[in-house]
């Protein structure tokens, strides 16, 4: 499946791990506070992009130098937009939400 993953066009790529985490941050929203939840937009798209970038490395033992030289690309790319489609969410999310008397 990584290898299949890997042969898939960067917009491709970009789409699904925005769309996992969207998911991640939608799940989380349940328990966690507006602050954190902020957090959370941020967080959760660069650790999952981070991840399935990194996991044919360790899983397949591929070639760590080949990986090093394109991940700041891929990871401005699959974070970047991941994090702003989940400050959206939240923002959203946040508008839903009932106001605390």
């Amino acid at each position: 499946m990584l290898g299949s993953f890997g042969s898939l066009s960067l917009p491709a790529t970009t789409a699904i791990v925005t769309i996992a985490s969207m998911l991640t941050v939608l799940a989380l929203s349940r328990s966690l506070h507006n602050r954190w939840l902020w957090v959370a937009a941020v967080v959760a798209p660069l650790a999952i992009a981070y991840c399935i970038y990194w996991m044919p490395v360790w899983v397949d033992g591929g070639d760590p130098a080949q990986a090093s030289a394109w991940e700041l690309l891929v990871m401005i790319a699959w974070g970047g937009s991941g994090t702003v489609a989940c400050m959206i969410l939240v923002a959203f999310l946040r508008m839903r939400r009932p106001k605390v008397r």
